[in-house]
């Protein structure tokens, strides 16, 4: 039997293995136990079907550090002759020094740099 589909050529999607990622079947299951949990709590169903069912393991992904050219690369990459040059420069060398997240360099303040301690 055939699987259709209603959108066999649209651009995101990709079956060239002829199944989904488990990042994928990851992010379904856990949509899917939530919904099902919401159901039972406001009382929709009588149980919870999903309670048993886990996501599967995700294997963990180590992420490369960049190399001494890369860096070199993205660094020259970066105009330093005009103030948003130099903004960009410091905060790609914060980000590469501290390895630092962007949701934390958003919220850092001057009050949380002790510059006389290097901190």
């Amino acid at each position: 039997m055939e699987r259709k589909t209603r959108y066999p050529n649209h651009k995101h999607r990709d079956e060239a293995d002829g199944g989904l990622a488990m990042t994928t079947i990851h992010g379904y299951v856990r949509a899917m136990r939530s919904f099902f949990s919401w159901l039972h709590t406001e009382g929709h169903t009588e149980e919870n079907i999903f309670i048993g069912i886990k996501p599967p393991h995700l294997p963990k992904v180590l992420i490369q550090p960049l190399t001494e050219s890369e860096i070199r690369n993205v660094l020259l990459a970066i105009p330093r002759d005009t103030l948003e040059g130099i903004r960009n420069y410091a905060i790609t060398l914060i980000f590469l020094d501290s390895g630092i997240r962007l949701s934390e360099l958003i919220g850092l303040k001057l009050s949380d740099v002790s510059f006389g301690k290097g901190i």
